[in-house]
């Protein structure tokens, strides 16, 4: 692969240095970042714009986490507080307050969150707002974060953490340079050890089968949670590794550093494939994309030393991606909003027609080739054959009309327009030189919301 990278857009607003930043499990387009400015943002990546801004925090803010919906964000800092947030009306829900710098925290699912404040970590119960358990982190290597002077009581903080989706347990990243293993009851299991300083930052493999790490000793590690070993050492930074992760739909690393440089390795020899810097500031953090083919990148330096250029940058492989992200975003606007029934607040509304809508799908037979479809990227959408994707649209006109007598006229139409825009995405290239009969099966389709009748 060639690695000359594009720099397709970048976000401005933050005012001083960007430790975190990740994105919406539910819509690649949302970014949200936290900030030494006290601030949690987020961000319209397809368009480059910032959509809120939310307010509260008294310190830096060190973590930054979407809930699994899509619906909340969790931010967590060094005022020793954890805030819940409804991010599109900009309010905070809930705040929690564990003893503590507040480094890392995390959704576990959409009810419960994990923290690491100092060197306890906690399990919170987010409605009753209470921990469920907690675990201390005692030392493990003679290391000391800071020195005697800045940490006479040799406080092995934790860092960062990560989730292990596939076993259900937490990573930890401990000041005392190791790595740490809970399983779900906050039961240490396994102890890494490998870096020589303080570890910075974790990405975990999707599949669960390996680690990386960063550390302030300037590597990047990638264990294998198999053999609970280090498969390779990445040596190449000057400074400190400040956060990592696998480069979108490939096996390739990438780090940040507070060398000013973003690297990408090869991730089966270690080799270094392509370096991004050094450019004006450090790197701090660095969250990847499917959809934009790339990563975005923040950081800054100490702004009373140094000025105030905290921009985020969005590095792709291809240089006209933000222009496809941008018709899917409109696509998606395209598609009729419902209003709640009056007697409840509008996410209440929204929640209830999303379940209905669920209801409606799993009632159908063909239902997979609707999650099919809506998962196909452009380029795979091309890559099928003119047969396969009308078969794929006649199916959804016999959703279509397997749903028709539904009572609820709203709910229907709205179910209805989901399967026409997603049959039109497969007829993309159907024209007046295209066979009759494909010409014949647009026309279904388009007609397919207007008058209730689907064909045959």
């Amino acid at each position: 692969m060639d690695w000359s990278l594009n720099k397709v857009g970048e976000l401005r607003g933050h005012e001083s240095r960007v430790f975190s930043c990740c994105f919406s499990p539910v819509d690649e387009t949302l970014l949200a970042t936290c900030s030494e400015d006290n601030t949690c943002r987020v961000w319209d990546i397809a368009h480059c714009e910032q959509l809120k801004i939310l307010r509260g925090h008294a310190e830096a803010i060190y973590a930054v986490s979407w809930s699994p919906d899509g619906r909340s964000v969790l931010t967590a800092g060094s005022d020793g507080e954890i805030k819940i947030w409804d991010w599109r009306k900009g309010k905070e829900i809930k705040s929690l307050k564990p003893k503590g710098d507040v480094f890392a925290a995390s959704y576990v699912d959409n009810g419960n969150i994990v923290s690491a404040a100092d060197n306890v970590v906690s399990l919170w119960d987010l409605e009753a707002g209470c921990i469920i358990k907690e675990r201390t982190i005692n030392a493990e290597t003679d290391y000391v974060f800071g020195g005697e002077s800045r940490n006479p009581d040799k406080i092995p903080w934790v860092f960062c953490l990560e989730r292990d989706m596939q076993r259900k347990g937490f990573v930890l990243g401990v000041s005392d340079a190791t790595i740490r293993y809970l399983d779900h009851d906050l039961e240490e299991r396994v102890v890494l050890r490998g870096h020589s300083k303080d570890v910075c930052c974790l990405c975990m493999k999707d599949d669960g089968s390996e680690l990386l790490s960063g550390s302030g000793d300037h590597l990047t590690g990638v264990w294998d949670l198999r053999q609970l070993q280090a498969r390779i050492v990445l040596r190449g930074h000057q400074n400190s590794v400040h956060d990592c992760c696998y480069w979108p739909g490939s096996n390739n690393i990438c780090s940040v550093s507070m060398d000013k440089t973003m690297k990408i390795w090869n991730g089966d020899d270690g080799s270094c494939l392509h370096t991004d810097g050094p450019g004006a500031t450090a790197k701090l953090c660095i969250a990847p994309c499917k959809g934009l083919q790339g990563v975005v990148v923040g950081g800054g330096e100490n702004k009373s030393l140094f000025g105030q250029d905290f921009r985020l940058l969005l590095l792709s492989s291809d240089g006209e991606v933000l222009q496809r992200l941008q018709s899917r975003a409109q696509r998606r606007s395209m598609e009729p909003e419902v209003e709640g029934n009056g007697e409840k607040g509008e996410e209440e509304g929204e929640e209830e027609i999303d379940e209905s809508l669920q209801g409606m799908l799993d009632e159908l037979e063909e239902k997979e080739v609707l999650l099919q479809a809506m998962k196909l990227e452009e380029e795979d959408i091309e890559d099928l054959s003119l047969k396969e994707r009308l078969n794929m649209s006649k199916s959804m006109r016999g959703m279509a009309d397997s749903v028709k007598g539904h009572a609820d006229e709203v709910l229907r139409s709205r179910f209805i327009k989901l399967l026409q825009s997603q049959a039109q995405r497969l007829l993309f290239d159907i024209d007046e030189d295209s066979p009759k009969h494909a010409q014949e099966e647009l026309e279904r389709v388009q007609s397919m919301l207007g008058n209730g009748n689907t064909g045959s």
